[in-house]
């Protein structure tokens, strides 16, 4: 029997860096969830994310954008602030900690962005469209007892901006045993921690 289904849907900020500063981080909790009820569980059934604003105004010419997203049940960083990318290191140790590798993290995706000149301003589009681009992988197996967050890396080819990212997520309702919950919240927390 299949549970209440409950939606998640906003926005975040997502600050697209510049290869000579080695990308942008970012880091936003969207859900969280305080009860003494502990059998009260959310699966993830579907979840989508995509780059909401299309219309700039940095202006610079025709370039490259590459998004990558993860959703996590923990923050990713000990102060649940994104870290500092300033050497390709770092870069490289943010996306890791973003990867399946970690057990934190449940849905993920990486997206390619076009940024077309106009001008005095650029518009952002999707190289193989939304439908297709939009999804994520998601692990069906895992659940959310009690935070969800948004960790995103992103890096363009053109002037250093930020973006609106639009999400939408599918929480399936799921009741589940003290003991069920306990192990999906030690599973949810760093088990796999890099030392972002």
């Amino acid at each position: 029997m299949r549970g209440k289904i409950h939606t998640l849907r906003g926005m975040v900020p997502v600050s697209f860096g510049t290869p000579s500063t080695f990308g942008n981080s970012s880091l936003e909790q969207i859900f969280s969830y305080e009860s003494a009820d502990r059998t009260r569980g959310w699966r993830i059934r579907f979840a989508a994310v995509w780059v909401n604003e299309t219309f700039t105004t940095t202006g610079g010419g025709d370039s490259r954008a590459m998004l990558n997203l993860s959703l996590a049940t923990d923050s990713l960083t000990e102060d649940g602030d994104p870290p500092d990318v300033t050497n390709p290191a770092t870069a490289q140790a943010w996306q890791k900690v973003m990867s399946p590798e970690d057990n934190r993290t449940v849905a993920w995706v990486v997206q390619d962005y076009q940024n077309r000149d106009a001008s005095t301003a650029d518009f952002t589009i999707p190289t193989s469209g939304m439908s297709s681009q939009a999804p994520m992988i998601v692990d069906f197996e895992r659940m959310v007892t009690s935070q969800l967050w948004i960790a995103a890396f992103g890096i363009s080819d053109g002037a250093t901006v930020e973006l609106d990212v639009a999400y939408y997520i599918e929480l399936e309702q799921v009741k589940i045993t003290e003991n069920e919950s306990i192990l999906q919240f030690i599973k949810g927390r760093a088990q796999d921690v890099t030392g972002v």
